[in-house]
């Protein structure tokens, strides 16, 4: 939905100064358009931001497991994956739109533990951030971890 040549170039070095000037954050989010459309620029962000002692978020229109598929040919988007604590994946979906899924805008978007999904090969969830009634609508055709 984003116009790809939309946007503004920023150097790293100005990126870094905005991120040395926070007060008061604990993280750092990366959102739309998508970041993996620039994993090389958002992993030497997140690099930076982990060294200052920030947990790393990112929100993508892509499935964790299409990421890992693209990342066998694209080691940037590896690095960043690497980077990240949480991923927000999978694109909104209006049908499945609901107020009450917490980070997510539609129920079909998942909140994974990037680093334990990495080690253990396959998706991990965030627990803290589900429901209840979340857990029947996840799809039941896959595994999931909650960790």
């Amino acid at each position: 939905t984003h116009d790809l040549k939309g946007g503004a170039l920023v150097d790293l070095e100005e990126v870094y100064e905005i991120i040395d000037s926070l007060e008061g954050q604990i993280g750092i989010t990366f959102s739309g358009g998508d970041p993996f459309m620039q994993p090389k620029e958002c992993s030497e962000i997140a690099k930076y931001a982990r060294k200052k002692g920030y947990n790393i978020w990112a929100y993508t229109g892509y499935t964790f497991e299409q990421l890992l598929t693209l990342a066998k040919t694209r080691k940037e988007i590896m690095d960043f994956l690497k980077e990240i604590d949480v991923l927000v994946d999978g694109k909104f979906e209006l049908a499945k739109k609901n107020y009450q899924a917490v980070f997510r805008g539609s129920y079909n978007q998942r909140i994974i533990d990037v680093k334990n999904s990495l080690i253990q090969n396959k998706v991990c969830l965030v627990e803290k951030y589900y429901e209840q009634n979340d857990y029947n609508i996840l799809d039941h055709e896959s595994s999931y971890v909650f960790v």
